[in-house]
This record gives structure tokens, sequence and C-alpha cells, in this order.
């Protein structure tokens, strides 16, 4: 759940990871769109949510409208 850490964060994160002397890798990983929506509302979900896909659709509709 790191996706979502703002910079600050991820340097604070990779500085307490350096401080243990642990080594870090980046992996990166893609999907299509269809499937990544169906999953974060699944996700959703699994955290208690109690919207509908079509909700769920249309909440990200507004926050990507410019």
């Amino acid at each position: 759940m790191l996706a979502t850490a703002t910079p600050q964060q991820a340097e604070r994160a990779l500085a307490d990871l350096a401080s243990t002397g642990a080594e870090v890798h980046l992996i990166l990983t893609a999907r299509d769109l269809a499937r990544e929506l169906t999953s974060g509302w699944q996700e959703t979900l699994k955290f208690g949510a109690r919207r509908s896909f079509a909700a769920f659709l249309e909440s990200v509709r507004e926050v990507t409208r410019p």
C-alpha cells in the first residue's frame, strides 16, 4: 500500500529501511484498467465499504475529471 505515499513519506520509509541495513528493490507491475478498477473496488469491500461497483466507478470518474 505504499503506492500512494507522498515523496516525503517514501523518503522517510527508505531512510528507515537504510538504517536497518535492509536492501531495497523497486518492482513495478501493471494491469489493464478494467482489471485494476475491479480489483480496487474489491479491496474497498474487504475493508468494509458497502457501495456498488457503479457507485465506485462514479467516484473514480469524479476524482479524474479535470
